[in-house]
């Protein structure tokens, strides 16, 4: 699977994901709504521009917030499923 390009109908697909709507933006980056390929289940996605995030926090930090935001169960916050890195 690409991690980023085109699908078939002219959608960007992030991994498993079909990026649909773009539904915030930030300093560092925006959120979308995405749905994945095979189970259709509803997704945001968080998009982050690195090269600025890199200015201002390590990228040990930034893995770090990833695995604990990755082990937290909480209803109140979404959970995280998986992420995805380009070479940029």
């Amino acid at each position: 699977t690409k991690v980023m390009g085109k699908g078939s109908f002219g959608k960007v697909c992030l991994g498993n994901y079909v990026i649909t709507k773009v539904m915030g933006k930030g300093s560092f980056g925006k959120v979308c709504l995405g749905i994945h390929l095979y189970t259709y289940e509803v997704v945001a996605i968080k998009i982050l521009n690195k090269k600025k995030l890199l200015n201002i926090i390590s990228y040990d930090k930034i893995m770090k917030e990833i695995e604990i935001h990755k082990n937290i169960d909480h209803n109140h916050i979404c959970k995280f499923y998986e992420y995805h890195e380009n070479q940029e």
